[in-house]
């Protein structure tokens, strides 16, 4: 039988060996997280994330006809597009990546759904400089105008994902979707982003201008050129300028939207 003291020396040798083993996996599976949370906030996100700033705007809580709402808009992004910091200015009713959608059921002249496809594609609706504001490039045809008003023929943009599924190999301008009782031409296609969590798949994706899906909550979307928080004194005075009684909430850059989105990785 072996001396108790050479026991006690086996025993904690042996637990020094499984503290290592333990310390090695645990080094392991931390650098892995790191690796992986990096790649989460380097994933390509379909638009440029720097020196974006956000707030949500809504007239009609103040009582505002849809008239007085589109001049609001309309004066309140003038006026931001004159300051010398501002990069572009633009509206979108739900921000990339905010982790809620709004779709809608589409049928494409043509094309025959398989058994059990879902014809419910997610949209957004846009003002126009949507796109040149986020840093999204056009794969074809334009973006909105300010053209595109309610007494414009009903038109489009669709990424580059809902050519593939419904038009493949073929051009997208000019191609007609039907939805919510109504035909809209598609003027523009960009490419697929991401649109609710960084990991979906890719995704069909819809963008209606909003002076022809009217909705008179939007999210404020400024590019800024440099920190888009120096941005947040100057965009506060504009609003009261247009209408002090006027709430503008929710104001973050788009590094703190995307926080949600990245909640996952960072608690891993």
């Amino acid at each position: 039988e072996a001396p108790a003291g050479q026991s006690r020396s086996r025993t904690s040798k042996g637990l020094v060996v499984a503290q290592m083993a333990l310390s090695i996996i645990l080094l392991i599976s931390a650098a892995l997280f790191l690796v992986n949370l990096r790649s989460a906030t380097t994933l390509d996100k379909g638009f440029v994330s720097e020196n974006l700033l956000l707030a949500d705007l809504n007239p009609a809580l103040q009582g505002y006809p849809r008239p007085r709402s589109e001049a609001f808009f309309r004066q309140l992004i003038e006026r931001l597009r004159t300051n010398p910091s501002v990069r572009g200015v633009a509206l979108i009713s739900d921000a990339p990546l905010g982790l809620g959608n709004s779709d809608r059921g589409v049928t494409i002249p043509g094309y025959t759904p398989r058994t059990n496809e879902g014809m419910s594609i997610p949209y957004a609706r846009t003002s126009p400089g949507y796109f040149r504001t986020m840093g999204i490039g056009l794969r074809e045809g334009r973006e909105f105008t300010a053209q595109d008003d309610s007494s414009a023929a009903p038109v489009i943009v669709v990424n580059q994902h809902f050519v593939d599924r419904f038009w493949p190999g073929q051009s997208a301008v000019g191609r007609v979707v039907r939805t919510a009782g109504r035909e809209f031409t598609v003027v523009g296609v960009v490419p697929t982003g991401k649109y609710v969590r960084l990991g979906e798949d890719p995704t069909a994706f819809l963008y209606f201008a909003q002076a022809q899906l009217w909705t008179s909550s939007m999210s404020l979307v400024e590019r800024a050129a440099s920190d888009p928080q120096a941005l947040i004194p100057m965009l506060r005075d504009e609003v009261a300028a247009l209408d002090a009684n006027l709430p503008l909430s929710n104001i973050r850059t788009m590094d703190q939207h995307l926080g949600l989105a990245l909640l996952p990785a960072r608690v891993a």
